[in-house]
């Protein structure tokens, strides 16, 4: 697998992956296999991307890679046999701190008040930023694997649990 020479060019490969994963999860179910089948080495060159080059590789990317084994998960079900080789990768990235900075103060009516109408429409806004969409598709693709292989991810289940109780407690 290549070496990346810009954050565009990943930013593209992430785009590519998310749209291949797509065309995949929108055929007729009948289809799908044989898609699967006529990519070649595509999934083993994203899988590669995952396991040997993950930490040289952008959220974009990562989430697109677990969008694209969500999608490969649902279509093979109990066949996709490299859960446990993926699993750690998708724990790191679902236990990312979310950078949400809180100094603990809260908003006072009176000063929302002062502010120009245009700085108060955003003083809530919540943006969402590369690594929660990274953290968000890799928890989607652990409930995927909860719900298509449940015996395998039935080792991972009290893990995933007590990093869920986190989030909701964060």
């Amino acid at each position: 697998m290549g070496t990346f020479k810009s954050e565009d060019e990943m930013q593209l490969l992430g785009c590519s992956i998310t749209c291949l994963s797509n065309l995949i999860y929108s055929m007729e179910e009948d289809l799908q296999q044989n898609a699967l089948n006529s990519l070649g080495d595509i999934n083993q060159r994203i899988l590669y991307l995952l396991k040997e080059e993950n930490d040289n590789i952008i959220s974009e990317v990562k989430e697109a890679i677990y969008e694209w084994l969500s999608t490969l998960v649902q279509i093979v079900h109990e066949n996709f046999s490299i859960m446990d080789e993926v699993i750690e990768f998708v724990f790191k990235s679902a236990d990312l701190d979310d950078m949400i900075i809180d100094d603990g103060e809260e908003d006072n009516e009176n000063e929302l008040m002062k502010q120009d109408d245009d700085e108060a429409k955003y003083k809530g806004m919540n943006i969402r930023t590369n690594c929660l969409d990274e953290k968000a598709a890799a928890l989607h693709l652990m409930g995927v694997f909860a719900e298509y292989l449940p015996l395998p991810f039935g080792s991972y289940r009290k893990r995933l649990v007590s990093l869920l109780k986190d989030n909701c407690n964060g």
